[in-house]
């Protein structure tokens, strides 16, 4: 958590439970951060994936997670080779 034995020491029970629940808190927001990155990993890669997933199924972090329902992943539309060609444009105006 941060905390130095000495500072144990100066700091209240209350003080204490909040630097705790603060930790925890920031430990749950860096694993759902984590999970977010490599639900995107997986899904960018979806051309080879035939089944893909929700981001609650990838990696459930909590009871939450668990019991929510089967839904489909984010699907990365196909183009056409017309529409590849106009959105190449959009991006690369002077070629």
């Amino acid at each position: 958590m941060g905390i130095q034995l000495s500072e144990l020491e100066n700091i209240t029970p209350y003080q204490f439970n909040l630097l705790r629940e603060g930790y925890a808190l920031d430990q749950e927001s860096q694993w759902r951060r984590a999970r977010h990155q490599a639900y995107w990993t997986y899904v960018m890669a979806g051309k080879t994936v035939e089944n893909p997933i929700s981001i609650e199924e990838f990696l459930p972090l909590t009871a939450e997670d668990l019991k929510a329902p089967k839904t489909k992943a984010f699907q990365i539309p196909e183009y056409t080779p017309e529409q590849e060609e106009e959105i190449f444009k959009l991006f690369n105006p002077d070629k």
